[in-house]
């Protein structure tokens, strides 16, 4: 589907290319009125927008998703989308809900390492960090070796790499 070559240009570090296709999506879930798929492809173009610096046009993005997620009774990219707009807030100086993050945080159960990374960069918490290093290096250890060296390359797995070995070392 174009969402996963979208999601697969994401991990890559290709946030433009990623957010092209998302934004085809979104006017078709748009045309559909597909309230969920609208949510997620907001959220997903706020999230690119954030990896690619561009901060002001994530906080629009997922501040339209948050509004949307409070019409419908939907858990699939809350904590995403609320974490996401916490780190925009964050970056721009601004107030941030932390107890609606740690609740959210509690109702999830299985966090990616891309979110657990994310958390440790907004609550400053060490153990996010070394649960998305430890989650990258088993995702590496099942892997052929000139595939885990590609994988570890990408973006995110390199910051946590990098942020990790600076904090533990």
């Amino acid at each position: 589907t174009l969402e996963l070559k979208a999601y697969a240009q994401s991990i890559k570090g290709d946030y433009a290319g990623s957010s092209r296709i998302y934004e085809r999506s979104l006017e078709l879930y748009e045309k559909l009125d597909d309230k969920e798929n609208i949510i997620y492809t907001l959220t997903s173009l706020g999230i690119n927008r954030y990896n690619d610096k561009k901060y002001e046009k994530a906080l629009d993005y997922l501040e339209k998703s948050q509004s949307m997620l409070k019409e419908i009774e939907s858990n699939s990219t809350k904590l995403t989308t609320v974490l996401y707009l916490n780190l925009s807030y964050k970056y721009f100086g601004q107030k941030y809900d932390l107890t609606k993050i740690q609740e959210l945080i509690k109702q999830s159960e299985n966090i990616s390492y891309r979110t657990n990374f994310r958390l440790y960069e907004l609550l400053e918490d060490r153990t996010y960090l070394d649960t998305a290093y430890n989650q990258i290096q088993d995702k590496a250890d099942a892997m052929e070796n000139d595939l885990k060296q590609k994988f570890l390359s990408y973006p995110i797995q390199k910051k946590i790499i990098e942020e990790y070995s600076k904090i533990f070392s």
